[in-house]
């Protein structure tokens, strides 16, 4: 089979990678305000979910902000009363919405439920 693989370093201020587990609302601190969100549930099949400042993280103006899903042939799509995702960001990182207000793919809300994530500046 052919394979391909994509490597990133930690970057301090520019990049930062982690994991978090299902939860209430979960705050991660990259001790920078990320533009670009990538978080991929690593105990199911759910896709990877790219988010990203340009198109608008969680406000009051934009609410459900578009997401992207690289690993899906889908393009993007905008949320929904059933499809938000809501990640607010600071300048020492971000907040993903309580299980009850995001899909699986960020956060299912049980706390055997594991997430990567790549967060860039």
């Amino acid at each position: 089979e052919t394979y391909i693989m994509y490597a990133w370093k930690a970057v301090s201020g520019v990049s930062a990678f982690g994991s978090y587990t299902g939860g209430t609302s979960i705050s991660e601190t990259t001790n920078f305000e990320p533009k670009l969100i990538i978080i991929k549930n690593i105990s199911s099949g759910e896709d990877w979910v790219m988010l990203d400042a340009f198109r608008g993280f969680k406000s009051t103006s934009l609410p459900n902000p578009p997401a992207l899903f690289p690993s899906d042939g889908t393009q993007e799509i905008t949320g929904s009363a059933s499809n938000y995702y809501h990640i607010t960001t600071s300048s020492s990182g971000f907040t993903v919405g309580d299980a009850g207000d995001v899909p699986n793919g960020i956060n299912d809300g049980s706390s055997s439920t594991e997430y990567i994530y790549m967060a860039f500046a």
